[in-house]
């Protein structure tokens, strides 16, 4: 399983848990730079985002900003950390507005268990897997309190918890919530809604890193059905979906399986991106490999070639 892709998971299992960046009603001195950065965030303008939210930031603090106020700037300053990667500097970020958060509405107030799961996001990313089962524990058990073990509401949480316990290779804990979460999703949408896709996805991926093949390889299809299925496919999404697949059958020796879905992982990104991108690379590469294992030396070789190509453009 693509070792890139392991943040990305647990970030698309929790992403329906996360609340949108929010705008400030009021006027304020350190409005206008904030206000700049939630816009830039949305745009994917991650450099100017954080520049305008520092300067809030720092506008803030000077002027006697209340703690609602830091809590809004620091958890929106948090997101855009936590959307590069940038899991050291998001992390001080969101415990503080947890801190604050736990002042205002108390340690097991419900409404905690969004800014919880946002730092068991950037702790997994950041490696700290045991940290990431803690809080999603917390989390867990403050909406099953407020909802009930069966709320829909419930089902990402507990994805991202499977995925967890998948990583510290604990894996009846993982296959047990993978199947909970997926159970409650069943229960609420039915078995064919497209909006199942991260569970069924994730519980395969919980039975692939176990060699359990025959498991996976259904779920794997089930959920690429979905994509297909869904009325505006998440084409990246997709794409992890089919080399999931892909890695599956080229793991079990069945190149002439993997080929196609490889090729088309291949074509989807090339409609998104241009024909020498590098993101292409890995594709273009893995594309190559199953060619070869398969006696295909002369497709193999062409592809070798553009991959060198677009390689040496990047330099």
């Amino acid at each position: 399983m693509q070792q890139q892709s392991r943040h990305h998971r647990l970030f698309i299992a929790f992403a329906c848990f996360f609340a949108p960046l929010a705008a400030w009603g009021e006027t304020a001195k350190w409005d206008p730079s904030y206000q700049e950065g939630i816009s830039a965030y949305k745009l994917g303008e991650y450099a100017d985002a954080e520049k305008s939210l520092l300067e809030a930031k720092a506008q803030a603090e000077k002027c006697g900003a209340t703690d609602a106020e830091m809590a809004l700037i620091l958890d929106s300053l948090g997101d855009v950390y936590g959307d590069q990667n940038k899991f050291t500097e998001a992390e001080p970020l969101y415990q503080r507005v947890i801190s604050i958060k736990e002042k205002a509405l108390g340690p097991d107030n419900p409404d905690l268990a969004i800014y919880l799961g946002k730092l068991a996001l950037v702790d997994f990313g950041d490696r700290k897997d045991a940290e990431a089962e803690s809080l999603l524990k917390r989390a867990l058990l403050m909406k099953e309190k407020a909802l009930g073990p069966d709320d829909p509401d419930l089902a990402s949480c507990i994805t991202c918890l499977a995925l967890v316990y998948n990583s510290q290779h604990k894996y009846d804990e993982a296959e047990a919530m993978s199947k909970r979460a997926l159970a409650i999703k069943e229960k609420a949408l039915g078995p064919d809604n497209p909006d199942l896709a991260t569970c069924v996805n994730s519980l395969a991926v919980i039975y692939y890193v176990q060699h359990k093949y025959d498991l996976a390889e259904p779920l794997f299809k089930r959920t690429i059905a979905f994509d297909e299925k869904a009325a505006e496919p998440d084409h990246t999404a997709m794409v992890n979906h089919l080399v999931d697949l892909a890695k599956l059958y080229q793991d079990e020796g069945r190149y002439k399986e993997a080929i196609p879905l490889i090729e088309r992982a291949l074509s989807v990104r090339e409609k998104d991106l241009s024909p020498d991108h590098p993101g292409l690379i890995t594709y273009i590469d893995n594309l190559a490999a199953l060619y070869k294992a398969d006696g295909r030396n002369t497709e193999a070789a062409e592809l070798e070639k553009r991959s060198k190509a677009i390689n040496a453009g990047t330099k």
